[in-house]
């Protein structure tokens, strides 16, 4: 898969000349919702598979106060998109000013950087500043110009939509049996380049430093990635730090 940045898209008279089938969203933990947006994008036939995405997350930047953390890092949204068989990606990088656009200039960029055919996006999707373009008005926006937009219905999960704020507020509350369920996946803590230490035979990671959601206080079976290879064992996380028995480098834990 071919990862493109803002910049690199922006300077570019025409990033591809292949018609385009793409989706547009921040897909954070790329959950059984954005799986279905991203099957229909790539289902597209004759089509390029193209999604548009954002790092950091648009509420680290707007609303940091209310932010808890994100669902994936960067890396493990770049490795996940790369496996389902997308052609390109194309990552914004979010911030103040960038914010401020509204959606209209949004898309009339990405029109003039590809030649998109089809958008698909969820029914609560909205994009630009103050969320002001929805996914209805985008449809009245691009029909017109031969751009198919198809908006799908939310995914739903126990009664309930399948959102990136559920699986957060279930991951906060130690129900990792839910937020699993709702990612169609594990959830994963990434390891790489955080400051891990060990003190009397104990790794130890100060939560500030995780800019991950992380479950509340308490106990958890996860798996240990050794350099390719898992583990079973014991996390513990309390107020300040998350805590195993130390058996070497760690790359990442996973919730089982």
């Amino acid at each position: 898969m071919n990862v493109l940045d803002w910049n690199a898209f922006l300077r570019s008279q025409k990033v591809s000349s292949e018609p385009v089938a793409l989706s547009i969203g921040v897909f954070d933990g790329l959950h059984r919702g954005h799986q279905v947006l991203i099957r229909e994008v790539c289902s597209q036939e004759g089509l390029s598979p193209w999604v548009i995405t954002f790092n950091p997350h648009p509420v680290r930047i707007l609303r940091s106060e209310e932010y808890p953390g994100d669902i994936m890092t960067k890396r493990q949204k770049v490795h996940g998109l790369s496996t389902l068989g997308l052609d390109t990606t194309v990552m914004i990088d979010f911030s103040w000013e960038f914010g401020k656009l509204k959606g209209t200039e949004f898309l009339s960029w990405v029109q003039n950087g590809i030649d998109v055919r089809f958008i698909a996006v969820g029914e609560n999707f909205h994009c630009g500043y103050n969320m002001d373009t929805s996914a209805w008005r985008m449809k009245e926006l691009l029909e017109p110009k031969g751009i198919k937009v198809q908006i799908l219905p939310s995914v739903l999960r126990g009664g309930e939509v399948v959102s990136s704020t559920r699986i957060r507020n279930a991951i906060l509350e130690g129900d990792m049996y839910t937020a699993i369920d709702l990612l169609g996946h594990p959830f994963e803590v990434d390891l790489t380049d955080l400051p891990v230490y060990t003190e009397e035979g104990r790794s130890l990671l100060n939560r500030k430093d995780v800019t991950q959601v992380l479950p509340r206080r308490g106990t958890y079976t996860v798996l240990y990635w050794f350099q390719g290879e898992k583990k079973k064992g014991i996390l513990e996380i309390d107020e300040k730090f998350l805590s195993w028995h130390s058996n070497g480098s760690v790359d990442a834990i996973t919730f089982t």
